[in-house]
């Protein structure tokens, strides 16, 4: 910008904002808006043609351009004479027609899966007849960390409909490193005419759970065995070992009551706390005292530790 311009754009500047373009320009973008909005409302523009400026500093170009034209930057593009408010209320605007597009295109997104999920009339029929009922299972997709199958509450009758084998197995694999066919296929209550595959949901669980604590118990190593004893702590099989020793049963959750766990497991109590100690790699002994109140308070009290149980 040559010495001339600068002093005829300072003169503007002072007039319309009474500051200097030099003190303009060392705004931030929010406040040179604000001044230049303030000063739009105490004079309205009458003519179809707005003064705008490109760039900034030195390098800084004027030009008159028609009001609402689209002037673009290298971050995107800004419309002449636009107010903050004008501008605010835009992009709400554009904001809220994406969330309707993007729910339209969930809304057709669901219609698809559904319609790829719809049985064939015998199928239906079969699954009408027995009385089972078809609940969603959680979205198939590829993890990078497997998840973890806690013991959850569910109905005998209660079923998954997966689109096809592929999509079975793999919500499978979401938990587990492998998976035998042969195993899961123990879980598959019927099949449908369009290659999708109905499922008995507290099976497909079962089959998870027992797999993941079996593949828990082998993977400890006598090395992680040495480490919790040297803290004085007990392994999970020996956690298990002393609540069995005392007769303890597993406390209940949000997710499934004691009284459920009991009829998962099938009243296998071993079951049950094997796989309530599978969640740790170690546990904290249970210090007990045994008292009478007969005997003296100040009688030598008994203690149970981890070495006599």
């Amino acid at each position: 910008m040559d010495k001339i311009t600068k002093e005829n754009v300072n003169k503007d500047f002072i007039r319309m904002l009474g500051i200097s373009y030099d003190e303009f320009d060392k705004l931030d973008f929010d406040e040179q808006q604000r001044l230049i909005s303030e000063y739009h409302k105490k004079h309205p523009n009458k003519s179809k043609d707005v003064l705008v400026m490109i760039g900034g500093g030195d390098e800084s170009i004027f030009m008159r351009v028609p009001k609402g034209k689209k002037i673009w930057t290298p971050n995107g593009y800004f419309i002449a004479g636009e107010t903050l408010e004008e501008n605010k209320k835009r992009w709400e605007q554009k904001m809220e027609d994406s969330d309707k597009r993007m729910t339209k295109f969930h809304k057709r997104l669901d219609k698809e899966i559904k319609k790829s999920q719809k049985l064939d009339f015998k199928t239906w029929l079969y699954l009408y007849i027995t009385h089972a009922v078809r609940v969603d299972h959680p979205l198939v997709v590829e993890v990078e960390d497997k998840r973890t199958m806690f013991v959850k509450d569910s109905k005998k009758n209660e079923v998954f409909v997966f689109n096809n084998y592929e999509e079975y197995r793999n919500y499978y694999l979401m938990y587990l490193d492998s998976i035998e066919d042969e195993v899961i296929d123990l879980a598959i209550y019927t099949r449908g005419n369009k290659g999708q595959i109905v499922a008995l949901k507290g099976l497909c669980e079962h089959i998870i759970v027992k797999k993941k604590m079996n593949e828990f118990y082998s993977s400890i190593t006598q090395e992680q065995i040495d480490e919790v004893h040297s803290k004085g702590k007990l392994t999970p099989l020996e956690a298990v070992q002393m609540w069995e020793s005392f007769d303890l049963c597993v406390e209940g959750s949000k997710s499934i009551l004691s009284k459920n766990r009991c009829q998962y497991f099938e009243q296998n109590c071993h079951e049950c706390l094997m796989e309530s100690a599978s969640h740790k790699l170690e546990y904290d002994p249970i210090e007990l005292s045994l008292s009478n109140s007969i005997i003296d308070e100040q009688a030598p009290v008994k203690k149970l530790t981890r070495d006599k149980i």
